[in-house]
């Protein structure tokens, strides 16, 4: 994109005198005032520019952007493309994304959005941008450098991130059921202070971050994110993103979360300490699990009162007393699942026996070789037979699933389609990692990886959107998200000062970008 010094400016409110030299009026601006050798007051003035009378504008020369130490209007003479920009400003207006981004980072938002507007593009070389920006419409309208970017990523800070969230957040619904989880990020730096040896959940032999994530059930719109070093679980750190609903105001949040999540001192801190409603499975593992299924399982086998009614399975509602507080248990039975269970189940023994076979010293009593099978050694060897109760105890739970709640109002259909959504954080997850390309961090230092996550969050916010708005468009048409983006690269514009944006479309919108303006709720002359 090419940098243009003339582009119509707003005439400065002060400081400003206008001399007609000819035909032509120039405005000259007082840069110092002082007295002269004899005390009398004077300035010392420069030329800015000339000033457009018919639109009472200012068309600025180089010495404007010296006074003023603000950067020249980048733009084309060319074409350049406009759709996803257009798109991307059209929904960061909407959802009142840019206002509250301005609000928190009233000196660089532009370039922020800008940022998330490339991350889009699912590169996260950000010194790849300034070439980029050659062929884009972009928020910042001029060309980002490196050195820029770099400094405009070590500026987002902790403080400007949280007032960001608490205002974020505040204009979702303060009742919004919050889905809740953890995915990791690696990274080949040494020099990212959170950057742990943990659980990878990619399988990667790097160090990496954790990073925690609030999303909307309703919205499908992520609300808040944290990064914590990568050694620390999932289930341990749970109490304290509990305690950042409260820095963010979130009072009547309601948690839904995996199974991963699920403890007694979880639970209590959520439901006794924290006020916080929540929706969790409860782990297969689980003795708790075992007890429920052992005592009302067979009640809902097969029968009708029990028959949900969109689906192919069985539920129940059961209000326990568990953990010192009220919460209802949602026991629910698969007919279709059963089979697949007991055929994973059975491979597993056959498995397990075969690895016991090549054993010469006895497995841990601890172990799942221990609890369904009766093993002894015997002259080097192991002597192992099926412990038959064990396994049919196991058989008899499969099919079934289980979810705890302390939401109340919901009927036990409502429970599982909501649990059900919670798979959109996944989606998300996936989204960020692979679609806007975090799944490693490209960063050297702690300041630039804060920076360039809250950038990729911005980004996955309007990603999140879009395919949300587009899900049933994308499926009927068999389009990918990225054919659709590609789709919307095509709508371009050329410069044109006397049109109210500055610029007009190249071509006529095609039918297939009508469908996706259409089916964003985006008029066709958004560009106006």
């Amino acid at each position: 994109m090419s940098v243009r010094i003339n582009n119509p400016v707003e005439i400065p409110s002060k400081g400003v005198q206008k001399r007609k030299i000819k035909n032509t009026v120039y405005a000259y601006y007082a840069t110092k005032c002082y007295r002269n050798e004899k005390g009398q007051p004077t300035c010392d003035r420069v030329c800015i520019g000339k000033i457009d009378e018919k639109e009472n504008k200012l068309i600025p020369n180089r010495n404007y952007y010296e006074v003023f130490d603000q950067q020249p209007i980048a733009f084309t003479d060319t074409i350049v493309k406009y759709g996803v920009y257009g798109v991307f400003e059209n929904l960061a207006e909407r959802y009142g994304l840019t206002d509250v981004l301005e609000e928190a980072f009233p000196k660089n938002y532009k370039e922020i959005l800008t940022t998330a507007h490339y991350m889009l593009y699912g590169d996260s070389a950000l010194y790849l941008m300034e070439s980029w920006s050659d062929e884009y419409m972009t928020f910042s309208k001029k060309v980002l450098s490196s050195p820029v970017i770099s400094q405009m990523l070590e500026e987002i800070n902790v403080d400007n991130c949280n007032r960001f969230f608490r205002e974020w957040i505040a204009m979702r619904k303060s009742k919004e059921l919050i889905a809740y989880d953890v995915t990791s990020i690696s990274t080949y730096s040494r020099n990212i202070e959170d950057a742990e040896w943990g659980y990878n959940r990619d399988k990667e032999s790097l160090p990496q971050i954790n990073y925690g994530m609030f999303m909307g059930q309703e919205s499908l719109l992520p609300l808040y994110y944290r990064t914590y070093p990568g050694s620390i679980t999932d289930k341990v750190h749970l109490k304290y993103m509990t305690e950042d609903t409260e820095m963010l105001d979130l009072k009547h949040a309601y948690f839904v979360m995996d199974k991963g999540f699920y403890s007694e001192e979880n639970l209590r801190t959520l439901a006794l300490d924290k006020g916080i409603r929540f929706i969790i499975p409860v782990p297969g593992s689980h003795l708790f699990y075992s007890e429920m299924i052992d005592r009302h399982g067979r009640e809902i086998v097969n029968n009708y009162d029990c028959f949900l009614d969109d689906e192919i399975c069985f539920g129940k509602k059961y209000e326990v007393n568990k953990y010192g507080f009220r919460m209802n248990v949602h026991i629910f039975y698969n007919p279709e699942k059963a089979p697949i269970e007991i055929a994973s189940f059975k491979a597993r023994l056959e498995e397990m026996k075969k690895d016991l076979s090549e054993m010469e010293i006895a497995p841990s009593k601890n172990t799942n070789f221990a609890k369904y099978f009766d093993i002894t050694q015997k002259d080097g060897y192991l002597v192992f037979t099926e412990n038959v109760d064990a396994i049919n105890k196991e058989l008899s739970r499969c099919g079934y699933f289980m979810l705890a709640e302390t939401v109340f109002e919901l009927k036990t259909l409502d429970v599982l389609h909501t649990y059900r959504r919670r798979d959109t954080i996944e989606k998300c997850f996936d989204n960020l990692k692979n679609e806007l390309d975090i799944k490693r961090m490209r960063c050297h230092r702690s300041k630039t990886m804060n920076g360039k996550m809250f950038t990729s969050f911005i980004s996955l916010i309007i990603r999140s959107a879009i395919e949300r708005d587009l899900c049933d468009y994308l499926r009927k048409k068999k389009y990918s998200m990225t054919q659709a983006l590609m789709e919307l690269d095509k709508i371009k514009v050329i410069y044109a000062p006397t049109k109210p944006s500055g610029y007009r479309l190249l071509n006529p919108l095609t039918k297939t970008q009508k469908e996706i303006l259409g089916n964003l709720n985006i008029p066709e002359n958004f560009l106006d």
